[in-house]
């Protein structure tokens, strides 16, 4: 087995040294538009989404301080929950990429629940 393994890695060793990459043909006027295009409207449909995860995560966050100072959920539960939902990633890609970046859907949610919790002192 390790000398066929070592025959396999030596063929592909050959075919690397031989290859020779072509050159892509420069891209026209109306293609590169088109790229540019795309990207702006992926880029848009992230942004939605963020905001839209934001308002989520702004909502979940105020309805947990409420929770926790009428003693329904305890603080390290709302932590917990508040964690998951930060760290929320992109299901549209094969990719793990947040929606929000960590640290700021935390100080969004910590921000949230504040407000719902009621006092400057919260416990998150």
């Amino acid at each position: 087995m390790d000398e066929e393994l070592a025959a396999h890695i030596a063929g592909l060793a050959r075919r690397a040294e031989q290859y020779e990459p072509k050159p892509w043909p420069r891209l026209t006027d109306g293609e590169r538009d088109d790229v540019h295009w795309l990207l702006d409207k992926f880029s848009d449909e992230r942004a939605t989404r963020a905001a839209a995860h934001c308002q989520r995560l702004v909502s979940r966050a105020r309805h947990l301080g409420r929770e926790v100072r009428a003693h329904r959920v305890t603080v390290d539960d709302a932590e917990r929950r508040l964690d998951v939902l930060a760290g929320t990633t992109e299901d549209e890609s094969g990719t793990p990429i947040a929606v929000v970046l960590y640290g700021e859907a935390i100080a969004i949610a910590r921000h949230a629940f504040a407000e719902g919790f009621g006092e400057q002192s919260c416990p998150i």
